[in-house]
């Protein structure tokens, strides 16, 4: 992977960063494909349709797994998602899932940023994998202690942003979520919270406040967040 990259669009409003928000998959770890992998796998008991729902899964990374499942069901396989029939295929995506995440490389850099701002302001993880399937993956990766809190779908991510700022006291421009998709940058909009992306492949269908490639240069990522770590105050320009 190339050298942090940041494409920044400068504003002028000097603010408190009161928390960072931040994505799991294609963030903090490299896991995005072997997550997809584990769908795949998963999906090989659809036969000649799991081309077709592994397309409808890709297509709708903001939902949960379960959501998804019911969904390919309905309207790939024209079947009733029966808890008979659902069953073994959840337990075989979070068995598969949970291996491959678990094994999949951190994001270059990603582990030092933690380490760093961690001591400045408060981080929360916030992913589109259900609660009781992430939890286990930070636990595994020792990452536990790194958030002040850790949160899966449902609810949507903007609900989350907008709860855990309430419970803060915080603004929505004291925030800055860090995703790596559309449905990221979507929902910092829909929360009113500067979107920070790191650049995992996938299209943002919109401009994000500043794009990094990884954590590797910190000095890259403080520039993108405009932040001065030097402070006791940790402020943010967006």
């Amino acid at each position: 992977m190339h050298p942090a990259e940041v494409r920044s669009i400068p504003q002028k409003t000097r603010r408190r960063l009161a928390v960072i928000f931040l994505d799991f998959d294609g963030v903090i770890l490299e896991s995005n494909e072997p997550k997809e992998r584990a769908f795949r796998q998963a999906f090989e008991v659809f036969g000649e349709k799991a081309a077709s729902a592994m397309a409808f899964s890709e297509a709708h990374s903001a939902i949960t797994r379960y959501e998804k499942v019911d969904r390919i069901f309905r309207e790939i396989l024209h079947r009733e998602p029966t808890p008979e029939v659902t069953a073994p295929i959840f337990a075989r995506i979070n068995q598969l899932a949970f291996e491959n995440v678990v094994a999949s490389e951190e994001v270059p850099g990603a582990l030092a940023f933690l380490e760093r701002f961690g001591s400045l302001v408060p981080l929360h993880v916030v992913s589109a994998t259900p609660i009781d399937q992430l939890v286990p993956v930070l636990e595994a990766r020792r990452f536990t202690h790194y958030f002040a809190g850790v949160h899966g779908v449902p609810p949507p991510k903007a609900e989350t942003f907008r709860r855990v700022l309430s419970q803060l006291g915080a603004s929505p421009s004291e925030a800055v979520f860090i995703g790596d998709s559309a449905s990221d940058l979507e929902a910092a909009d829909a929360a009113g919270i500067p979107f920070l992306g790191r650049d995992a492949g996938k299209p943002f269908g919109g401009q994000p406040a500043a794009v990094i490639n990884d954590f590797c240069e910190i000095d890259a990522v403080l520039q993108a967040l405009k932040l001065d770590d030097t402070r006791h105050e940790v402020t943010a320009t967006f």
